[in-house]
This record gives C-alpha cells, sequence and structure tokens, in this order.
C-alpha cells in the first residue's frame, strides 16, 4: 500500500481565526475614540483630547501589524515543512509505486492526487484568507488615517481660529494698555512738571529781580573795585585812622577802632570811673608784671569804693565736677578751679582775684560762658572786643571805642541781665542761657530795665 500523507489541522486554524486578540479591539476602540477626541478637542479647547486617542490607535496598530507579520511567517514556514515533507512522501511512494502491481499503482496514484489537491486547494484557502485579512487590515488602517487626517483637520482649523481670536484679543489690549499708558503716563508728567513750572517761574522772577539788582548794583561794585585798588596801595593803620575820622564826622559820638593793644582802656576805666566799672572777657592770664599792675590798679579803686564786675570764663573751659578735665569745674551752688587742668595758664590770675573778692565786697566774679571782651566805665565809654592783657593772644584784633550814650548803657544793661553759670540739683549742666551777644548793639529805643552794681551776687 501507498503510504498516507499527512494534512495539516484545520480546525485548530479556524479557532485561532475566530478568537480575536485584544490588541485588535483596543485598536478599533482608539480608531473610534479619535472621532470623539476630536470632537472634545474642539469643545473643550484642550489639545490632549485630539492627540492621545490617534497615539493609541497607531501603537495598537504597529503591535498587531507585527503580530500578524510574525503569524505569516510563521506559516509560510510551516508551508515550506508541509512542502518538503510532501515531496518526500511523493518519492517514497513512487517508490513504492515501482513495487506495486499496476492496478495498485494507479487507485494509490488518484489517492495521492486527491490529497494533493484536497491540500492545493486549502493552501489557496489559506492564501486567499491571509490576503482577505491584510486587505481588511489595510482597509482598517486608511480609515484610522482617514478619520486621524480629518481630526487633525479640524484641530488645526480650530487652532487657527482661536489663535486669530486671540491675536485679535491681544491687540486689542495691546492697544488698550498703550492708551491706558500714555494717558497715565501724560497725567503723571503733568504731575510732575507742575512744581517744575512754578520752579522756573520763580527762578524767572529772581533773574529778573537780579538783572535790576545788577544794574543798580554795578556803579557800587566799580566804587568797591576803586576803593579795594586802593587799599592795595595804603596800610591798614591809614584806613582804620580814616575809617575814625569818617565815623566822627557822621557821628556826634566819639567813635574809633582799636587795633593795638587795648590793656591801656583798663587802667583808664579803673582810674577815671566814678561807679562801676564793668570788664568781659574769656580768660584771666596771668602777664607778669602787667598783671601786677592791674591787680594794684584794681585793689585801689576797689578801696575807692567803686564797684566792679569782671564776666569770665569760656564755654570750652567749663565742665562738670565729677572727672572733668577742663580748668573751671560747675559744683553744687557754684564752680572749682582746678588749676592742674589749666597747662595754657589762661586763669592763673584767678586765685588773686578770688583773694581780692575775699576782702572787697564790691568786687564780682562773674561766671559767664563767653568769647565776648567788654570794657565799659560808668556809663561814659565802652570798648567792643580787642586784646589786652587778661586775653592776649597772637592774633591781630580789632576793637571798636565808643561814647555813644545809647550804645553803652545797652551794654552795661545786657552784662548786668546775665546770669551766672551755675549747676542744678540734679547734677547736670545746665544749657546756656539765651542771650544776645555783647556785640549785638541795639537801637537807642530799645532801654531794658538797668539794676545797680550792687545788685550782682556772686556764688561760691
Amino acid at each position: 500500500m501507498a503510504k498516507s500523507i499527512p494534512l495539516p489541522n484545520l480546525d485548530r486554524r479556524a479557532e485561532s481565526r475566530s478568537a480575536r486578540p485584544w490588541t485588535e479591539i483596543a485598536e478599533t476602540a482608539s480608531i473610534i475614540a479619535s472621532g470623539g477626541g476630536v470632537a472634545l478637542a474642539i469643545v473643550f479647547q484642550q489639545l490632549v483630547f485630539a492627540i492621545v486617542p490617534p497615539v493609541f490607535a497607531l501603537s495598537f496598530n504597529i503591535v498587531n501589524r507585527s503580530r500578524r507579520l510574525q503569524q505569516i511567517r510563521e506559516q509560510s514556514s510551516n508551508a515550506t515543512v508541509q512542502t518538503n515533507q510532501l515531496r518526500s512522501d511523493l518519492q517514497a511512494v513512487q517508490s513504492s509505486l515501482q513495487t506495486l502491481p499496476i492496478a495498485d499503482r494507479i487507485v494509490d496514484i488518484e489517492r495521492c492526487v486527491t490529497r494533493l489537491s484536497e491540500a492545493l486547494m486549502e493552501v489557496q484557502q489559506r492564501q486567499t484568507e491571509a490576503i482577505a485579512a491584510t486587505e481588511e487590515d489595510r482597509e482598517k488602517i486608511k480609515e484610522a488615517f482617514a478619520i486621524v487626517r480629518q481630526g487633525v483637520y479640524n484641530l488645526s482649523h480650530h487652532t487657527n481660529s482661536s489663535l486669530d481670536r486671540l491675536r485679535s484679543d491681544f491687540e486689542t489690549l495691546r492697544v488698550d494698555r498703550d492708551r491706558t499708558t500714555v494717558r497715565t503716563s501724560a497725567d503723571a508728567v503733568e504731575t510732575a512738571i507742575a512744581p517744575l513750572r512754578q520752579q522756573v517761574e520763580g527762578l524767572t522772577q529772581r533773574v529778573d529781580n537780579l538783572d535790576r539788582q545788577s544794574t543798580l548794583i554795578t556803579p557800587q561794585v566799580q566804587q568797591l573795585t576803586k576803593a579795594v585798588k586802593q587799599l592795595r596801595t595804603h596800610t591798614a593803620r591809614h584806613w582804620l585812622e580814616r575809617i575814625d575820622r569818617r565815623l566822627e564826622s557822621a557821628l556826634p559820638y566819639t567813635y574809633s577802632l582799636v587795633s593795638d593793644d587795648a590793656s591801656e582802656f583798663l587802667y583808664q576805666a579803673l582810674t577815671t570811673a566814678k561807679e562801676h566799672v564793668a570788664i568781659v572777657t574769656p580768660w584771666l592770664q596771668h602777664q607778669g608784671t602787667h598783671s601786677d599792675r592791674f591787680l594794684a590798679q584794681l585793689e585801689e579803686a576797689l578801696q575807692q569804693n567803686l564797684f566792679v564786675s569782671i564776666g569770665w570764663g569760656r564755654r570750652a573751659d567749663i565742665g562738670k565736677a565729677r572727672g572733668t578735665s577742663r580748668p573751671i569745674a560747675l559744683k553744687d551752688g557754684g564752680w572749682r578751679y582746678q588749676i592742674d587742668r589749666d597747662p595754657q595758664g589762661h586763669y592763673r590770675l584767678l586765685p588773686q582775684l578770688l583773694g581780692l573778692k575775699k576782702r572787697y565786697k564790691r568786687l564780682d566774679l562773674k561766671l559767664l560762658g563767653t568769647a565776648d571782651r567788654l570794657v565799659t566805665c560808668d556809663r561814659e565809654w565802652a570798648l567792643l572786643g580787642g586784646r589786652h592783657l587778661l586775653c592776649s593772644h597772637d592774633e591781630e584784633e580789632v576793637g571798636l571805642y565808643t561814647s555813644d550814650p545809647h550804645v553803652v548803657s545797652d551794654l552795661v544793661d545786657r552784662f548786668d541781665l546775665v546770669p551766672q553759670l551755675q549747676r542744678r540739683a540734679n547734677r547736670q549742666m545746665p544749657a546756656p542761657p539765651e542771650r544776645r551777644s555783647f556785640s549785638a548793639i541795639s537801637s537807642p529805643s530799645e532801654k531794658p530795665a538797668v539794676s545797680k552794681p550792687s545788685s550782682i551776687s556772686y556764688f561760691r
């Protein structure tokens, strides 16, 4: 008998064809979801709804195509194996037919032809099914791409429309912002310029005033220039004498400038005064024989019942009693002279004056804390400024001598009204009393109340 030819199992192939894998179902669902995603993207204006489903559909399609290609390769391999097996079987049949009788050979040949026809039909059927499946997959892919293409087109159209609207809205907002910015900037500039305009107007008025004043001052400037040229050709003493003559010719009282040592005015006041001599000096220096002469002249005046008031003390040399490094220390109810803190000897005459104070009650020492210089003789004359033996220094200083009774009385009254520096009970140094300088000469109409020299108190 001829050897039978085995045929593949058609039922198992049919079962495998009837059982669709889950990736094909997911691919179909992703293709359907692509259309819905495009609609959702248009409604909600979210690009992710239109992108995600096509991505999944393409991914599943790639997986399915890979799986189907693998199946086709396996089928081709199986068909090759079967073909080789059929070829070997045919050779075996041919060799066996040669040993069989002719009738049996014919029967076996018919059987083989029948089986070969069935196998050929099966192979053709498989090819037809594979081609149909491929065509079906191709149609599905075309449909999926068509849906995705339409969705992308719709999304692009919607996106372009949205972008156009956004551009239009942005342009409108930009124009509105520019208008608002320009309006705000104009208001801010106007607000900022308003004070500047006022200042410019004020400066313009001041410039106009200065122009008018300059026309008036120009002749005076020319005269001043001429005077400066003359100053360069004359000495200071020449001009002081000239000023004295001008003052004497302009005023009925004596006015003269003193540029030399004014110590003689101290002696003159102590010698010619009848009631009161007031001396204001920042320092009380001891100048050897000159100071001895001054002390002797002062004691002789006190013996003749003359009131002498000396205002002394520079504010920078006065400090608190505890731990102060200054020569004069304030304490409760008075002051104390620290001779070891006075290396320059600015107050070396103070001990002799204190000795005279103990013997003569008509001598008053008033701690003022001032840098002014003043000498008055009764209310007859006064010397304001200048340098003398009590406060001598290297710098040249010009003083003013006058016999104007209004000026002299004003200076004496101011001296009497200035209180003496003292410490308060809380041991804090008081602020200097508000007072006008001796150099500020008031008009004759200003006449404060006059106190007698004997009313001046001394604080020990």
